[in-house]
């Protein structure tokens, strides 16, 4: 039977190579998304010359896998082994309509469940450019307000030379934040471990400056043809800061061979769901629980 362990910062490298090699667009397939969150998913791996396993705690009392990485049929042959050697009933989370298929031809299946929280929204990168078109006039009215009200505006990459400063910007906002969601906490330590192992991370950052203060910072990374934007804060007190900073990261990291943004879920937050889809979401990324037969 195979042996999973804890997910650690030091596995990027290696679980990197399974992810570009499969390209998805969902932002469970990135270094983001698997790692962001390992400590609150509990995500334990394994992983071979030819094969990457990930289970999680799905929720208090139950545990799923996710697709695996590599050579499919020795993955779920894997994992069905290890479920038969367990007692456990083989469960898979954040299956897409990509990997969907494969399941109904290849298994028994129990249940099929979506949750739209969980569900990712894919931008298509030129529209994130330009905001053109009436149905993302809003946003580009925004944009328009802020260049009219705010000459002395700057855009730049995260170095280490602000690295420090656009942390102490990116907790403030998040201090503003409600903190009646259970998720709050996990957040607040999560932000800080990007920060400490932003190299070991692997992402790109920037910054939007009015009159020399940080007022909007994004971060992410990029897989195939996709931007996965993993972080984003802006202040509220000034006018059309996230619709610029929206704007302006699409500009730097899109274009070419990368077509699409991917902006992650909503998590069930009604505020936010209003707001990304402003945006005009190509497509909303849905994923099912998929529980199997033995």
């Amino acid at each position: 039977m195979i042996q999973f362990r804890d997910l650690e910062l030091s596995d990027i490298p290696k679980v990197r190579t399974f992810f570009e090699k499969y390209a998805s667009r969902s932002c469970d397939a990135t270094i983001g998304g698997a790692f962001m969150w390992r400590k609150y998913f509990e995500t334990q791996i394994y992983f071979d010359d030819t094969v990457l396993l990930f289970k999680v705690r799905r929720s208090v009392d139950s545990t799923a896998f996710l697709t695996p990485y590599g050579d499919w049929e020795r993955g779920f042959a894997l994992i069905f082994d290890y479920c038969r050697e367990t007692g456990m009933q083989p469960a898979f989370c954040a299956v897409t309509n990509r990997e969907l298929p494969y399941y109904e031809e290849h298994f028994r299946i129990d249940m099929i469940k979506f949750n739209r929280k969980w569900s990712d929204y894919l931008y298509e990168a030129e529209k994130h450019r330009t905001f053109a078109g009436k149905k993302l006039s809003g946003q580009r009215n925004h944009v328009n307000k802020f260049l009219k009200s705010y000459d002395n505006w700057s855009f730049e990459d995260v170095t280490p030379d602000n690295l420090e400063e656009t942390r102490a910007f990116c907790m403030e906002i998040e201090h503003q934040r409600a903190k009646e969601s259970s998720t709050y906490e996990a957040e607040e330590e999560i932000l800080g471990e990007v920060f400490d192992h932003y190299d070991e991370y692997g992402f790109f950052g920037n910054i939007l400056r009015v009159d020399g203060q940080i007022i909007a910072m994004a971060m992410g990374e990029i897989i195939g043809d996709t931007l996965f934007v993993h972080i984003e804060k802006a202040r509220r007190d000034y006018f059309g800061a996230f619709q610029m900073m929206v704007r302006e990261f699409a500009r730097a990291h899109t274009g070419g061979e990368v077509q699409y943004i991917n902006r992650e879920d909503d998590s069930g937050d009604e505020g936010l769901r209003t707001s990304k889809l402003s945006y005009q979401p190509m497509e909303l990324l849905d994923k099912a629980t998929v529980t199997l037969k033995l």
